[in-house]
């Protein structure tokens, strides 16, 4: 059984308090199956849009009924807390990590979280500063790919896989 891959990215706007987040997620070929965007209102900081971005990638998946999944993300902290034994707990987002890796255990037979430079995470990066500079207020979701950064996707297929 294959693993599905999704990229996901938080953007945040310290003069606002607000940001976006964005998910794409991938097959073993790298063909986008869904992605998604929402814009973010009342952010603590940077970290916090990270949270829910990978919440929502999470969500994603889950509702989809996938199995086997590997979450990127280009926020190390992130990662780093969801690997350690007490996390962030304590945290202001500790309960928000939790909200994460509980549907993990239940949903998924195999689930892994790993850090992504940015250059390696264009596609949600980009799809994530567009949420936050849109005015809609509603989550959106596509099949495959939205139209506005096909281009993106299309690049990254064509780049070798190191």
């Amino acid at each position: 059984m294959e693993v599905l891959k999704i990229n996901v990215d938080g953007a945040y706007n310290s003069h606002l308090g607000s940001g976006g987040w964005r998910y794409v997620t991938r097959d073993y070929t790298g063909l986008v199956i869904e992605s998604g965007a929402g814009k973010l209102v009342h952010l603590m900081d940077a970290f916090h849009a990270e949270v829910l971005a990978l919440r929502a990638g999470v969500e994603a998946a889950a509702r989809r009924g996938m199995m086997r999944v590997q979450f990127e993300t280009d926020s190390l902290t992130l990662v780093q807390g969801l690997k350690s034994s007490n996390g962030y707990r304590l945290a202001a987002t500790g309960g928000l990590c939790l909200d994460i890796l509980q549907p993990c255990v239940i949903s998924f037979n195999v689930f892994s979280f790993h850090y992504c430079p940015r250059n390696c995470n264009r596609v949600a990066h980009a799809l994530a500063a567009l949420g936050c500079n849109n005015s809609q207020t509603t989550d959106v979701r596509w099949d495959g790919s939205p139209p506005d950064v096909e281009d993106l996707v299309a690049g990254d297929l064509a780049e070798p896989v190191v």
